[in-house]
């Protein structure tokens, strides 16, 4: 046990704060400024942070308190409301202050840091912190197991559980399934909790990375539809639709044989909605950039469903005309770029494939996946043209991908490709 490492401990590992402080006058709520709070002994540092000095005195300032972040409906800002959580659920946190209940909605809620856990919690979250992600899976497993732990701090453990081995397989790709398993657990014993809709991108992830392509995909369909025209199910936020339609589109072009059909369909919706969310925002409104994205991304797509039928000339000639068109966004200038390798290398013309994947290896900076299935796309072409030195450099391409990025969709074929060199 960790005795002498104590960090902030959050209820999510998917949820960032807000930045700017605000203080919010609530009935039957202690409410903290963030700009004093900053200037406390107390710490709420980011679901990633590692922690610091701060962090023991922070647990002994805030005794068995919780601490929840939550923003302000008419601008945004953040509070602090310090209470004990009762209940964390899809469209309320209930917060006990003083003996009385204060309801939240929990769209607005930002992030829960735990006041009352299991030691073997606070030692997860210094493992996980520490990147050391097989103590942190056996330590939250352990809290998620503690009959003396609150069943809101058991869902957390057992997300957090799940999330430590999502990262754990970067390294080792036997823990994905294991994460997979641990979303499901959460899944099943707490259907109602806040964090159902992360859980469940989580879980379809870890089921692609373990080479289940086709249960993602059922997985991130049934999310994406939980946003039904202009709003979602209370708990689902329109981003994380957005998101798992784009990777259930992406996912159905994988699978053997590919749902093409399905595919297109999905490109196509997205298209839609994203279009009709962009229309419905003012020009300067912060969410525009995120929304493009998905259109961007929904606009790419038809190119992808070709490749995926097998037709390379009609793939190359739409991802042509993608690159040709005005006002192009990075993300569909990238899209289109690796379609266009992709459709290069299925037509024989490795040259050019070569010179596009290398493109979009190094500039890609907004989709991990992408940036290493081009890097992977390199070295495969690269080995093919038989240059000089092509051997040694699609090697340590291939290493690069497994170090850095082996929590990708390129991992296992750069796994795959490395034995045979």
């Amino acid at each position: 046990m960790l005795t002498n490492a104590v960090h902030a401990i959050e209820s999510s590992p998917c949820r960032v704060p807000g930045s700017r402080a605000a203080r919010l006058a609530l009935p039957g709520a202690l409410v903290i400024s963030l700009a004093a709070f900053a200037g406390s002994a107390i710490a709420l540092p980011g679901p990633n942070a590692s922690g610091g000095a701060d962090a023991p005195a922070a647990q002994a300032k805030s005794g068995k308190s919780d601490q929840i972040s939550v923003k302000n409906k008419r601008d945004g800002s953040p509070q602090l409301v310090a209470g004990v959580v009762t209940a964390n659920s899809l469209d309320q946190v209930t917060v006990q202050v003083a003996g009385k209940d204060t309801k939240f909605d929990s769209s607005l809620v930002v992030r829960i840091t735990w006041g009352d856990v299991p030691s073997s919690f606070k030692d997860g979250r210094v493992y996980f912190n520490r990147s050391q992600f097989g103590e942190a899976s056996a330590q939250f497993r352990l809290a998620a197991g503690d009959a003396s732990a609150r069943d809101v701090v058991k869902a957390a453990a057992r997300l957090w559980a799940a999330q430590s081995l999502l990262r754990w397989g970067a390294a080792d790709p036997l823990h994905f399934g294991e994460a997979a398993e641990e979303a499901t657990k959460f899944l099943t014993d707490h259907a109602t909790n806040r964090d159902v809709p992360e859980a469940r991108m989580l879980q379809a992830r870890a089921r692609w990375l373990a080479g289940q392509a086709a249960e993602a995909a059922q997985i991130y369909k049934a999310v994406y539809s939980e946003w039904k025209g202009t709003e979602g199910t209370p708990g689902y936020r329109r981003e994380l639709c957005f998101e798992a339609g784009l990777q259930a589109a992406r996912a159905l072009c994988q699978i053997q044989p590919p749902d093409t059909l399905g595919a297109r369909e999905l490109y196509s919706s997205l298209e839609k909605a994203a279009g009709d969310a962009l229309g419905a925002l003012e020009a300067a409104a912060p969410g525009r950039a995120q929304l493009r994205r998905f259109q961007d991304e929904a606009l790419a797509g038809p190119g992808f469903v070709e490749l995926a039928g097998g037709n390379a000339r009609q793939a190359t000639t739409f991802f042509q005309g993608k690159l040709t068109g005005k006002d192009q966004s990075d993300t569909l200038r990238y899209a289109a770029s690796y379609g266009l390798a992709q459709a290069l290398l299925a037509g024989g013309k490795l040259r050019e494939a070569q010179l596009e994947f290398a493109r979009v290896s190094a500039l890609e900076h907004s989709d991990r996946d992408r940036a290493a299935l081009a890097q992977v796309g390199l070295a495969d072409v690269t080995l093919k043209l038989a240059d000089p030195d092509a051997t040694p450099q699609a090697r340590a391409w291939l290493e690069g991908v497994i170090q850095s990025q082996g929590d990708t969709l390129a991992a296992p074929k750069a796994r795959e490709m490395l034995k045979k060199l």
